[in-house]
């Protein structure tokens, strides 16, 4: 019997439970035999066993399977590190899968303009522009189009307004590369076009407004009648259309589209509304005078004061410093026109509530033009005019400052002489009407005195506080007109222009002053010495004494120099 062919001790005697079966001869161990494959245990259900994969861990975490021991001659001794195993090519690691190349799915060619994703690079202008254009749209639709019938009653205003919807999504279709072809130019032009039904309805609503002239049931215009009128609605739908077709930033990659055209219309629309507003007041003004119902000096200086002089200087300040190319003549009409159509929409026309104003008005309504209102507004905020006064941004918004407080200054100035001439014409002087034109005085000193400090970034804290008293005063005088029947029979409520100069201006000063990044980073900083007192660590010399606020080091000094002791001590 040969060495190979000699029986061993049983299993039983090493510790184990399994009887091991004889053995046949079997050759000496090759350099990458495999003999766990060949013979499993006996006893034990074993999976197909594969060929051993060279994993990306060291191999001697490989451990045998289970019923073989851990000794020579095990897997270990057959898989020395960087070995090759069977069917691996030197040097090539191998996962198990079969060997060769693997067969690839087929890929789409690619396309010849790539889809890019049309919100990125998208500024925050546009997101905003995007909203407001569909809230006003939206909410055109349940507002008065004319003195009969609202938006949602006209088949075509209705389909008007929906079409200008649809035209927010064309920038990012464009943006999108959807459509290789559809170019900026074209992007602007279909906006155009989308917009253009209701501009046709607003010009109809405006050619059965004209046709109601001389009409003797609506006195001119003076009082609702069944044809005509101009609504809210008009405002509304001529705003949201306004931002919505105006370019974008992704429409303007190509360069400037259109550049002068659009700073010219946003132009001719704020001295349109300007021109409306005279020319409502002077039709108007003779019809009633040909009624014969109203006569007398006093009644006609009121009438002029406050239907004319005061309506134009709400337009013609800031519009003088938008012709001007300021900055701030362009956002404070923008923040007027806005203001006036929104505090609109929460008026009563029979003056029962505490802000008085009508949401529709026809070709004679004094201190009209309040339907162009809204797309002068827009068209002043679109991009192009942005750019026509925006040469020195802090400078800009220090215009705004002292265009918009010198504008409340002298409208609430205005208004208080007005009250005045009320009293006067009624010969009555409640003590309410009284509080009111004192308060609308101190208005006017805030304001005025905050707009000649304006352009002095220094005193933006006194500016502030300025602008502050007239908020609060314009909110007191506001619960005084809530709460008292005494204002309503003065004439003393609040008209939709009160409104604005009291809140939205003195608004538009504080966020000038504060809210943009660069004015804020010109504002002067204190050094946290001022306020907080010396620094706390001095530097100190050899013999000097040691500084209150520091503390005393601790450790030897250093090398050739001491340090005196503290005061009182040495």
């Amino acid at each position: 019997m040969s060495d190979h062919t000699a029986v061993r001790p049983p299993l039983e005697d090493d510790g184990r439970t399994v009887t091991r079966p004889q053995r046949v001869a079997q050759p000496a161990p090759q350099p990458a035999p495999q003999p766990f494959q060949q013979q499993p245990a006996p006893q034990q259900q074993t999976a197909p066993t594969q060929p051993w994969p060279a994993a990306p861990q060291p191999p001697v975490q490989q451990q045998a399977p289970q019923g073989w021991p851990s000794q020579p001659g095990g897997p270990a001794a057959y898989a020395p590190p960087h070995a090759p195993q069977h069917g691996q090519p030197h040097g090539q690691p191998q996962w198990g899968g079969p060997s060769g190349p693997v067969p690839q799915a087929p890929q789409r060619p690619p396309r010849a303009v790539p889809l890019v994703n049309p919100f990125l690079g998208v500024p925050v202008a546009d997101f905003v522009k995007d909203g407001a254009a569909a809230l006003a749209l939206l909410v055109a639709l349940g507002q008065p189009w004319d003195w009969s019938s609202d938006a949602n009653d006209h088949w075509w205003v209705v389909i008007s307004l929906l079409l200008a919807l649809v035209g927010l999504g064309v920038p990012y279709l464009m943006a999108s590369r959807v459509v290789p072809t559809f170019t900026p130019q074209a992007s602007l032009v279909t906006k155009l076009l989308l917009a253009a039904p209701l501009l046709v309805s607003t010009l109809v609503a405006l050619v059965m407004d004209l046709t109601t002239i001389g009409d003797d049931e609506t006195l001119g215009g003076l009082s609702p009648g069944f044809e005509g009128g101009l609504g809210l609605a008009v405002a509304l739908g001529l705003g949201g259309a306004a931002l919505m077709a105006q370019p974008r930033r992704h429409e303007e990659a190509t360069g400037l589209l259109a550049e002068q055209a659009w700073r010219t219309a946003g132009l001719a629309a704020a001295v349109a509304a300007l021109v409306v507003s005279v020319a409502t007041f002077v039709a108007g003004s003779i019809a009633l005078a040909d009624s014969g119902y109203v006569s007398g000096a006093t009644f006609w200086t009121v009438w002029i004061a406050s239907n004319l002089l005061l309506p134009t200087l709400f337009l013609a300040l800031p519009l003088v410093a938008l012709l001007r190319g300021s900055a701030g003549g362009r956002r404070t009409f923008a923040v007027l026109a806005w203001g006036v159509v929104l505090v609109t929409m929460v008026a009563e026309p029979d003056g029962s509530g505490a802000v008085t104003g009508s949401q529709v008005e026809g070709w004679a309504t004094p201190a009209g033009g309040v339907w162009l209102l809204g797309l002068a507004g827009a068209l002043l905020l679109s991009r192009p005019s942005v750019r026509r006064t925006q040469d020195d941004e802090v400078g800009g918004w220090l215009a705004t400052v002292q265009v918009s407080l010198a504008t409340a200054a002298a409208l609430t100035l205005g208004t208080a002489v007005v009250l005045l001439l009320v009293m006067t014409m009624l010969e009555m002087f409640p003590g309410v009407v009284i509080a009111l034109t004192l308060m609308y005085l101190g208005v006017a000193v805030a304001a005025g005195v905050a707009a000649s400090m304006g352009t002095n970034l220094a005193m933006r804290v006194a500016v502030s506080a300025a602008a502050g008293v007239a908020i609060v005063l314009g909110v007191v005088m506001w619960v005084v007109v809530a709460s008292s029947d005494a204002a309503s029979i003065a004439q003393a409520q609040f008209t939709t222009r009160d409104v604005v100069i009291l809140f939205a201006l003195p608004a538009l000063a504080l966020y000038a002053l504060w809210v943009p990044p660069a004015v804020r980073a010109q504002v002067p900083r204190q050094a946290p010495a001022a306020a907080w007192g010396p620094q706390s660590h001095p530097q100190q010399g050899p013999g000097q004494p040691w500084s209150q606020q520091a503390a005393q080091p601790t450790g030897q000094p250093p090398a050739g120099q001491a340090w005196g002791p503290p005061p009182g001590q040495g």
